[in-house]
């Protein structure tokens, strides 16, 4: 029987040549912290924990994310924060699971 050939998201991914895994690791710079997606509201807006920001805040999936990237209660994103409106923020990317791993060792208390 012949092999079934790749179709859809998994040939456009094979395309790419990029998987998750080989994307370089971003550390937040002036004005982005990061953070912990606490709870899901309607129309890509989420309640999350900064990590250096006591109070909860709002925070925005960027437009070129959306229907992209599905995110989910206690994933670590980078934001960055607003000067102009201190109770929101924007979602700027979502970290996968080795990358967070790496993120708890930089976050933790030395």
């Amino acid at each position: 029987m012949p092999k079934k050939p790749i179709t859809g998201k998994r040939r456009h991914r094979k395309q790419r040549g990029c998987t998750p895994e080989e994307r370089e690791f971003i550390l937040p710079e002036r004005g982005q912290d990061f953070a912990v997606v606490t709870e899901v509201h309607a129309n890509c807006r989420f309640s999350v924990s900064c990590l250096h920001h006591i109070l909860p805040t709002l925070a925005i999936l960027r437009g070129k994310m959306r229907k992209r990237l599905w995110v989910a209660v206690g994933d670590i994103v980078l934001v960055a924060l607003r000067d102009f409106q201190p109770e929101k923020c924007d979602i700027l990317l979502l970290y996968n699971a080795q990358e967070r791993d790496r993120i708890l060792g930089v976050a933790a208390p030395s």
